[in-house]
């Protein structure tokens, strides 16, 4: 690890070099269970009829373990890319913090959320869909349940 002198201590630490602090491989578990720890939150405040604080205090787990996981400039390179589609994200994701948070229309500022998390990680599904399938004991149910959910729209049509 880094040594730190006495001198270091007295010295205010800037964010880069707290971030540089943790392991990077430390840091990826940290933001792994952070945003682990947000869906369960989420989970759960909806389960409590939209309790509010439930579901903010899994929006700051989920903006911290994206901050862990990937670092700050790239957090904030994901949300404020130029692409039309991941600027109306972003708006509809802090909007609905500001409603959740601000104006306390919780499960108003939950389903504005949910459409800017759609919007922000559209291209991301794909990727995350072909993970969970491969996840040892949970993918193969994971893989039928969707293939039966699709086989049902495709014979409702």
């Amino acid at each position: 690890g880094k040594s730190f002198s006495s001198q270091t201590l007295h010295r205010p630490i800037t964010h880069i070099q707290m971030f540089d602090i943790v392991d990077p491989e430390h840091r990826t578990k940290i933001g792994v269970g952070l945003m682990a720890t947000s869906g369960l939150l989420f989970f759960l405040g909806i389960i409590l009829f939209f309790d509010r604080s439930l579901l903010i205090i899994a929006n700051m787990c989920f903006l911290s373990g994206l901050y862990f996981f990937v670092g700050l400039t790239k957090t904030i390179g994901f949300f404020f890319q130029k692409k039309k589609s991941r600027l109306q994200g972003t708006g509809l994701y802090f909007g609905g913090f500001f409603i959740m948070v601000v104006l306390r229309f919780s499960m108003i500022g939950f389903f504005t959320q949910i459409a800017g998390i759609l919007f922000v990680f559209r291209d991301f599904l794909p990727w995350l869909k072909s993970y969970t399938f491969a996840i040892p004991v949970v993918g193969k149910y994971l893989r039928s349940a969707i293939d039966f959910l699709s086989a049902e729209k495709k014979t409702a049509v």
